[in-house]
């Protein structure tokens, strides 16, 4: 119960960052878009989408672990981990209260990715 309060705490802190969304969902398809416009008009094999969809969809989960690394930091920096430290929480349960709001944005990445691959393809 505590390690799930602490995980609403973080997905509030995350979602109050509009910049965190953009670069976690809309950039990855931002590129997937820009590189198959190049693939249509440089017919290379380097930009062809279904070899590029992978690589980006990691790229894109890079950006969560930069994502919960800023949340760690800001914590710190606020001294709110210092509190922290005074709750009944254990070590793993704070792992888990920092990732478990990650899962969500990180499946919708996967998603998005994946949907515009297929997309791309078709059209």
């Amino acid at each position: 119960m505590r390690m799930l309060t602490f995980a609403k705490r973080n997905a509030k802190e995350i979602l109050r960052d509009p910049l965190n969304l953009g670069f976690g969902l809309g950039f990855p398809l931002v590129l997937l878009v820009l590189l198959s416009a190049l693939q249509r008009n440089i017919p290379v094999s380097l930009f062809e989408i279904d070899t590029l969809t992978p690589g980006i969809t990691v790229f894109g989960l890079s950006f969560m672990t930069l994502f919960s690394a800023t949340l760690v930091a800001k914590d710190r920096e606020s001294a709110f981990l210092q509190r922290l430290y005074t709750t009944p929480l254990k070590g793993f349960e704070f792992i888990i209260g920092y990732m478990l709001p990650l899962l969500p944005i990180a499946l919708a990445q996967t998603v998005i990715g994946l949907s515009s691959n297929f997309f791309c393809t078709v059209v």
